[in-house]
């Protein structure tokens, strides 16, 4: 019985784990289309990939326009729409490419 409850506690544990990495900050991505869904589709379509890379998939790797987007937020998972805003601004002459 011991071992039955230790196993489904970690098993819960390793699940929340799992689970938890994976949220995304869609404030940002919601802000990001938001401001280029006009002007810049191609990169809107990019989702991830335009902070994160070719891929987008590994989201502790950003690119050039990741990083300064990141600093010119201050801070993680920042919430509020008008500092989000401000940042995609500030950082809007880095853009990626979005001629592919």
């Amino acid at each position: 019985m011991r071992w039955t409850s230790s196993f489904t506690m970690a098993a819960a544990l390793l699940t929340l784990g799992l689970i938890a990495p994976a949220t995304a900050r869609t404030q940002y991505h919601k802000a990001f289309k938001t401001m280029y869904e006009k002007s810049r589709p191609k990169l809107v379509e990019m989702k991830c990939a335009v902070c994160h890379g070719a891929t987008g998939t590994n989201k502790k790797v950003r690119n050039d326009y990741g990083k300064a987007f990141g600093k010119a937020l201050g801070a993680t998972n920042v919430k509020d729409e008008a500092k989000i805003n401000a940042a995609l601004k500030e950082v809007e002459g880095q853009l990626p490419s979005d001629d592919k």
